[in-house]
């Protein structure tokens, strides 16, 4: 498994998901603390997971297109060479609800990481963010 497709449908607006996945006032209530964040292309911004395990993540943005498309590297430069990919989508599917689409592809670059950078574990951890942190950040503002 090289990539993980997680998709989820939300009682929500695109502006209510997209303001989730890119203002840092709200990303740290569901996802991750991101001080440096900047919604342009070509910035890069960092950050440490908030619970569990400290790695640092290095992240560019690679493309936006306003609440559609979200797409960014995805890098561990202190445990692994590797670099993926993380691309968001929101589509609307009918008034009122939409169906968020992360794809994380370019997995297997992090096996010089050890099995913590395993993929099933990225699976379970996006399932988990995006399922559960995000589903119920959504439905609680």
């Amino acid at each position: 498994m090289n990539s993980v497709k997680v998709e989820a449908v939300f009682n929500a607006t695109q502006s209510q998901v997209w303001e989730a996945l890119t203002k840092p006032e709200i990303m740290k209530v569901w996802y991750f603390k991101i001080p440096n964040f900047e919604l342009t292309e070509g910035k890069e911004f960092q950050f440490y997971e908030n619970e569990g395990t400290n790695f640092l993540h290095v992240c560019k943005i690679l493309k936006i297109e306003n609440q559609h498309l979200f797409q960014h590297t995805w890098t561990h430069p202190e445990q692994s060479k590797g670099s993926s990919i993380v691309t968001w989508t929101i589509e609307e599917i009918e008034s009122g609800k939409v169906q968020v689409t992360l794809v994380h592809e370019g997995l297997n670059s992090f096996a010089d990481g050890g099995e913590k950078f395993a993929p099933a574990n990225y699976e379970m951890g996006w399932n988990a963010l995006v399922k559960t942190s995000l589903r119920n950040y959504l439905y609680n503002i």
